[in-house]
């Protein structure tokens, strides 16, 4: 009996061991999957932005057919910049095109619209990664100086 009570009590203590080993090996899994996801809330992923559509037609990416696009995946953006325009698809609406400004200032990252689809108010039309803000400089302060 007491040989079956000290295996009994040794695999007790065994069991014990891989049980914690175990816990612990879970936290550090826990703790890699937040520490991962918090890397996915990074600023650079919550600084994006979209290009909308200002009004509703049929969307060209180039001044004429088959020219150079305005922008393409990777171009650099100012808020002027303009990244397309869009032909009224009832003459009577607009007499003319109208110019998509980008609005910000960054790089394309995803471009959602094709040339030549029809677009309506609203619409995404470019994803762009803001550039980060400039810091301010703030010249010395100097109390003497009085």
């Amino acid at each position: 009996m007491w040989v079956m009570e000290g295996r009994c009590g040794s695999q007790s203590e065994e069991f014990k061991k891989w049980l914690v080993w175990l816990v612990v090996a879970l936290l550090l899994v826990v703790w890699a999957f937040e520490a991962a996801g918090a890397a996915d809330e990074s600023p650079e992923e919550t600084e994006r932005v979209y290009i909308v559509s200002l009004w509703y037609g049929l969307f060209r990416a180039a001044e004429y057919p088959g020219g150079p696009p305005f922008v393409e995946l990777g171009s650099h953006v100012d808020p002027d910049t303009i990244v397309g325009v869009i032909e009224p698809l009832m003459p009577s609406q607009v007499s003319k095109v109208v110019a998509v400004p980008a609005g910000y200032k960054g790089t394309i990252t995803r471009v959602i619209i094709r040339d030549g689809e029809v677009v309506s108010i609203g619409q995404r039309l470019f994803e762009v990664l803001l550039d980060p803000p400039m810091p301010r400089h703030t010249p010395p302060h100097d109390s003497h100086s009085r």
